[in-house]
């Protein structure tokens, strides 16, 4: 079930407020946006560098060939290049081979990550080896989300990419915020893109989220493991919305120690809103999804904290990834074949 709610929503001392604004610099989208923004940008503004980009194989060619004509010389930041859609494609002749040749050539020589075809899609490579809380990833792919992991992903057309490459920055009007409060669990046989196809239908009419960034947070998280938000969150796009984040328990450990990172909110754990009948519904086995807008000013009561990964989840390194997600040992090793090459 989700209803959208178009009044302010706070959350102080971990309780959501309604009808109550505050300082929306406390969100954790504002300050993720605030720590990527360029000193000096004019109020109500926001000139981003995010810290990584990733193209797929329909897009990166273009991107590159124009970056170049640019002036471009070398990837400015971490740069990935997945060959998943185009390798699919029943196109005919040698264009799939074409562009997976300049990929890897364009890799080794500006200095970047290039993924074979067939070895991994490009969502499930950058969650598995950049996605990290407090970071930014802009992709040439509408559904390039990893809020789940604390990660503002943001899908653009290739130019804003191209914008990057050559050093300048990705420039949005301040966002306003929404809070999707969720409480309650979900039944069985309730898949995560019903929970996304619900959110769509609720929030997609009268643009009520676009170019808004969604923030999850509430006490319903904790039944939902990192795979079911994964498949909520890389459909917000549907939403029309720019972004979405999510409060996150500790993340799967990785070799990135400098990145293990927690988004918390502060205050301990938030508490239902009592006067909503949704919360008793949910207790007979539904999910109650609120979405409360942000006005100025509102506040979201959380913060990036350093805190150390549990010891479940995904374990990453430059040859293989180990899956044993929430405790359960799938027994097989996923080989890719990954080149990575250091800028010149």
């Amino acid at each position: 079930m989700v209803k959208y709610h178009a009044e302010p929503a706070a959350l102080v001392g971990g309780e959501l407020k309604t009808g109550q604004s505050g300082e929306r610099n406390n969100t954790m989208a504002y300050q993720i946006l605030n720590a990527h923004n360029k000193p000096g940008s004019a109020e109500g503004k926001f000139r981003v560098t995010f810290d990584a980009l990733m193209s797929h194989d329909i897009t990166y060619v273009s991107i590159i060939q124009t970056a170049r004509a640019g002036g471009m010389t070398k990837f400015p930041v971490p740069y990935v290049l997945t060959n998943c859609h185009n390798s699919l494609c029943a196109v005919g002749g040698t264009i799939n081979a074409d562009d997976h040749a300049f990929g890897l050539s364009a890799a080794q020589k500006y200095g970047g990550t290039y993924v074979a075809p067939n070895e991994a899609v490009c969502h499930q490579y950058i969650r598995e080896n950049l996605a990290a809380p407090g970071k930014m990833i802009l992709g040439s792919d509408s559904h390039t989300r990893y809020g789940q992991l604390g990660t503002l992903g943001i899908g653009e057309g290739g130019g804003e990419l191209v914008k990057q490459l050559l050093g300048d920055t990705y420039d949005v009007d301040a966002p306003d915020v929404v809070l999707v409060w969720v409480t309650g669990k979900l039944p069985k046989g309730v898949g995560p893109h019903d929970v996304a196809i619900s959110m769509c239908g609720e929030l997609f009419p009268d643009g009520r989220v676009k170019n808004k960034i969604l923030e999850f947070a509430g006490p319903g998280l904790d039944s939902l493991s990192l795979d079911y938000k994964t498949g909520i969150d890389v459909m917000t796009t549907e939403t029309s919305c720019l972004s979405s984040i999510w409060v996150t328990p500790p993340l799967p450990p990785s070799q990135r120690g400098e990145d293990a990172k927690t988004l918390a909110r502060k205050g301990g754990d938030a508490k239902p809103p009592s006067r909503r009948g949704d919360v008793g519904e949910a207790d007979r086995g539904e999910i109650g999804v609120f979405c409360f807008f942000y006005g100025p000013g509102a506040n979201l009561d959380s913060d990036i904290s350093n805190t150390t990964r549990s010891n479940n989840g995904i374990f990453c390194n430059n040859r293989f990834v180990v899956f044993e997600t929430f405790g359960l040992n799938f027994g097989r090793h996923i080989f890719f074949k990954v080149h990575r090459f250091p800028g010149k």
